[in-house]
């Protein structure tokens, strides 16, 4: 069928964010070219310099690559612990991202997103922006001390409002 046109990039897998360059996996040729003709002027052609850091990415990093894996993996089981040890929120297990799907409901509040934001400190994604009204997105692709700090203030403003 080949109807999918496949778009990556280095700069999440291997933590480059920084170096503007993706590219995109399409089989078919009648929907390449219309990809190319509708894309024609939009992207520029990278230096040399980016190209070696993708090229060095891609064949030099599959060790740091599993080493990140390894720490994702571990800053989401920490994440779903602390969350799930939290009454009122509640967390499903992700298996693919490193962004995590929080369930607020359970608290009641009008604006879950506003409420962590400007009680606790800590800006999750609004899921309203995501078509998850009412629930947050987390990142924890962080360093473990903010993750850490994070869910603490998120802990305590919980407990606040459990406490009343």
């Amino acid at each position: 069928m080949k109807r999918s046109i496949t778009f990556t990039s280095a700069g999440k897998t291997y933590n480059i964010a920084a170096i503007p360059f993706a590219f995109s996996i399409i089989p078919n040729d009648e929907i390449r070219e219309k990809y190319r003709k509708l894309a024609n002027g939009l992207f520029a052609t990278p230096n040399a310099l980016t190209i070696k850091a993708i090229k060095a990415a891609y064949t030099e990093c599959d060790d740091w690559r599993e080493e990140l894996l390894d720490y994702l993996k571990d800053n989401r089981d920490y994440l779903e612990d602390r969350i799930s040890n939290i009454d009122g929120l509640s967390i499903n297990h992700n298996q693919g991202t490193y962004l995590a799907w929080i369930d607020p409901t359970e608290l009641n509040l009008e604006n879950p997103w506003e409420f962590f934001r400007e009680r606790a400190g800590v800006n999750f994604s609004n899921g309203k922006d995501f078509g998850k009204d009412g629930y947050l997105r987390a990142n924890f692709a962080c360093i473990r001390r903010t993750l850490t700090e994070a869910l603490d203030r998120v802990e305590r403003a919980v407990n606040e409002i459990n406490n009343k």
